[in-house]
């Protein structure tokens, strides 16, 4: 079925190309909430030297059924038109993202995974496939000029996109995402910390808004056994479509050993919101959202450890190991390996090397001896994994 799809749109295409058919579909913002909608505006040219005979589909859809596009009452988006050589028709509807709608994601996964390894269903789907995202599809006969029908007619899909001009980029045009009304993260999806050992942490709730009207939102907490926060809850104004905003409660107790879990709750206009996303955003690649509960786990880790040790922590590529390890009661001084040959390296118990340091650091590779000196002084040195740069010398 993926293949067909593609086979196509590719044709379709082609026919566009021939007949010199261009469709834009364009809206005024870039993401729109569940049960929201935006101004459309679906513009078909005809650069060709022939007239054409063209019909939008699905611009009569009701916004309340929250399926693809929906025209104004005034405008005539059901009719067929000849659109004669060298020039262009314009329509207005209405972009809706229904109630039953879910909100956008990449296709590997919309399936829930079992532990880690994703669901079958998602990895065969084509990203080719799942990448287009919302269309508008227009109906295109070529041989209209007669003013009957020719039978040779195709349909041209057009990507539902927000353009803007970018001062360095020029025209930028992103796909419509469908989000939540309000999207609900935390800085962290995990955290450690010491068992049995009071405990005092900050959680911060960061909330976007998608929604086009004022709101006040009421962010809680649900706390597992042990922990209390120093507010039940917080009230934070989002003002405008687009507006970040966040909400910090302080937490405080102990915890027993294992993994316990913080989550927060946002309520909105009678909603309940309780995730978020991450934007993942780069020029050669479909911009994609990333969603996860707004929930941060806890690891009460039952450790014991000198109370003088200090850790030298050296960086490694994408690397969160030194925040872990001050969270568990370890002091720790991330060491810039520049630094190296000017740090007394006796004053510390244990230096670890974060993953992939060698690879990322030229300095680290230069000041190396150093640091073996300091093992064979008696110092421990932990180095976390690398990849083919290890091997070297």
């Amino acid at each position: 079925d993926d293949a067909l799809t593609i086979l196509r749109r590719r044709v379709s295409r082609a026919l566009a190309l021939a007949a010199g058919i261009a469709v834009e579909a364009q809206v005024d913002r870039e993401l729109v909430a569940t049960g929201d909608s935006a101004a459309l505006t679906v513009t078909v040219y005809n650069r060709g030297t022939r007239p054409v005979r063209v019909t939008p589909q699905a611009l009569s859809v009701s916004c309340a059924s929250g399926r693809g596009a929906a025209a104004s009452a005034s405008d005539d988006v059901v009719s067929t038109v000849v659109l004669l050589p060298d020039s262009a028709r314009v329509w207005k509807a209405r972009a809706c993202m229904g109630a039953d709608s879910r909100p956008d994601g990449p296709a590997w996964l919309r399936a829930p995974r079992g532990g880690d390894v994703f669901a079958t269903s998602s990895v065969v789907e084509s990203e080719t496939v799942a990448s287009v995202g919302r269309v508008v599809s227009v109906n295109v006969d070529p041989a209209a000029g007669d003013g009957n029908a020719s039978g040779s007619g195709f349909t041209v899909d057009a990507p539902v996109v927000y353009r803007f001009a970018d001062p360095v980029r020029g025209d930028v045009s992103r796909p419509v995402a469908h989000v939540p009304e309000v999207s609900v993260t935390l800085d962290r999806a995990i955290e450690y910390a010491p068992a049995r050992t009071p405990l005092v942490r900050q959680v911060r709730v960061e909330l976007r808004s998608a929604a086009t009207a004022p709101r006040d939102v009421r962010v809680t907490l649900r706390l597992p056994a042990g922990l209390r926060a120093d507010s039940l809850t917080r009230t934070v104004t989002l003002p405008e479509y687009g507006a970040f905003r966040s909400a910090t409660f302080v937490v405080r107790g102990e915890l027993p050993p294992g993994r316990h879990t913080i989550a927060a709750v946002v309520e909105a206009n009678g909603k309940r919101f309780t995730n978020g996303y991450t934007a993942i955003q780069y020029d050669h690649i479909r911009p994609q959202r990333l969603y996860r509960d707004a929930t941060v786990a806890i690891e009460a880790v039952d450790l014991k450890v000198p109370a003088d040790a200090v850790i030298a922590y050296i960086q490694g590529v994408g690397d969160n190991s030194a925040a872990m390890l001050q969270q568990l009661g370890l002091r720790v001084t991330v060491l810039n390996p520049v630094d190296i040959p000017k740090t007394d390296l006796s004053r510390f118990h244990t230096v670890v090397v974060g993953t992939r340091a060698y690879e990322s650091n030229d300095a680290l590779v230069a000041n190396n001896a150093m640091l073996l000196d300091y093992v064979k002084r008696g110092g421990t040195m932990v180095v976390q994994y690398g990849q083919t740069e290890m091997p070297t010398p």
